[in-house]
């Protein structure tokens, strides 16, 4: 797997990104409850139009795959998303529908996460059947699933260890060091991250014509 110099190219930028999308997924309730101020129903209907958004935003980035580079695709999404996200900072108590409309926006950039990576990881799965002929598909998805809970794991640790050291209580904000936490970790871990990544990524070279050779010498 080390010599697949794509895959190692594209693994650590994988891992940054799901550990991106953790920390607000781990911190999502407590931001609702404790800077915005919101009620059960807003938490549900947020989360509802977010992940709507993501499902809508699926078809759009895959049909821009077809128009421009993968890598680029998933650069110019975590952009607009991170660009998106910094408004986070400038939201106060029950700007709910504010907050709506920024769920609505990184949602749909969501859907590039959700679909141009797995796009890449095959490309780079073809790339490793061509040169090494070796089918490793099932070896990276284990690889994933490690990497996926790992983050997980990881921002999980970090987020409740930081919480309980500054001594937060649900939907209370006790200072205002965590309030700037709270958005710290929800907004500005991701962003800084996602920063990474695009810069990252400028060093992974498997373009489209490269991958439209490979297939051709695969799959006829």
């Amino acid at each position: 797997l080390r010599q697949n110099v794509y895959l190692v190219k594209l693994l650590f930028p994988w891992f940054l990104n799901c550990l991106a999308n953790a920390f607000p997924m781990i911190l999502f309730v407590f931001y609702i409850s404790s800077i915005l101020n919101g009620t059960e129903s807003d938490k549900e209907f947020i989360l509802f139009i977010y992940y709507l958004s993501a499902i809508i935003g699926m078809s759009f980035w895959v049909y821009m795959i077809k128009k421009i580079d993968k890598k680029n695709i998933w650069r110019i999404s975590m952009l607009i998303s991170s660009l998106i996200f910094t408004s986070i900072f400038i939201l106060n108590e029950d700007d709910i529908f504010l907050f709506s409309i920024i769920s609505c926006l990184t949602g749909f950039c969501l859907g590039a996460d959700l679909s141009v990576p797995p796009s890449i990881l095959s490309d780079v799965t073809d790339y490793h059947k061509k040169k090494f002929k070796n089918d490793i598909s099932g070896v990276l998805f284990s690889i994933l699933i490690l990497l996926n809970k790992l983050t997980f794991a990881v921002a999980t640790i970090v987020a409740f260890s930081l919480l309980d050291y500054f001594d937060y209580k649900s939907e209370e904000i006790s200072t205002a060091n965590v309030k700037y936490l709270l958005f710290f970790m929800y907004a500005g871990i991701p962003v800084m991250l996602k920063i990474i990544i695009i810069n990252k990524l400028k060093r992974f070279s498997l373009s489209k014509k490269e991958m439209a050779k490979i297939k051709e010498n695969l799959y006829g």
